[in-house]
């Protein structure tokens, strides 16, 4: 997906640094360019910073109430927040 050469991947990870092709040295300069995000947890934060701020929440004790509500749903509905393909 990202066009790094993976080949280095199917061998011992002890020899990837000295393998005669550079694969692995390609790989590595490519990931470490990479910009690195963690979606999920970004979208969490903006969440509870959208609903603290909201008003819609008296005190603390209501807003982590209504975390507490968001993560027990969205642990017993998974398939929620799976995308289909038809």
């Amino acid at each position: 997906m990202l066009g790094m050469p993976d080949g280095f991947l199917l061998e011992d990870l002890e020899t990837w640094n000295s393998r005669p092709r550079q694969d692995y040295k390609a790989a590595e300069t490519i990931a470490k360019t990479q910009a690195v995000t963690n979606d999920h947890a970004e979208r969490g934060v903006a969440l509870i910073q959208e609903a603290a701020q909201s008003g819609r929440f008296k005190n603390e004790d209501q807003l982590q109430y209504a975390l507490q509500v968001i993560r027990q749903n969205r642990a017993d509905f998974t398939d929620a927040r799976r995308k289909f393909s038809s």
